[in-house]
């Protein structure tokens, strides 16, 4: 993947899971997975449930798709992730590559987002 692909990517995950107010994960029996990839253990995440559907389809046929609140990914799975060191795996479809990203980074820029869509959206005063 080139990196202007994987930073477009990014970009637009930050956006849909802000505007949406979601992302997809991965579950095997209820419980939230972590998969190999890139050499690694991540934690794989997409922007809706189609890119989701794609991966588990591709690589993971066990496993299924799951949605997860940003207000959880930002307040537990995150914080936590960051603690074990497992980065967060960004993925959207047809890439079959993720953008690697550590868990306080994708937070921080998901607050940041946040913050610039609030601003955005805010109605001028008169």
């Amino acid at each position: 993947m080139e990196a202007k692909d994987a930073r477009q990517i990014y970009l637009y995950f930050l956006v849909e899971a802000v505007v949406s107010r979601q992302v997809w994960t991965l579950q095997c029996h209820g419980d939230w997975v972590a998969v190999e990839g890139a050499g690694n253990r991540i934690f794989p995440l997409w922007p809706e449930l189609e890119s989701a559907r794609f991966a588990v389809a591709q690589f993971w046929p066990k496993l299924s798709p799951a949605e997860l609140s940003l207000r959880m990914l930002l307040r537990e799975h995150l914080p936590f992730l960051e603690q074990a060191q497992i980065p967060a795996g960004v993925g959207l479809a047809p890439f079959p590559e993720g953008v690697i990203v550590p868990a306080n980074r994708l937070r921080r820029d998901l607050l940041e987002a946040k913050r610039l869509c609030r601003t955005y959206r805010r109605p001028a005063r008169p």
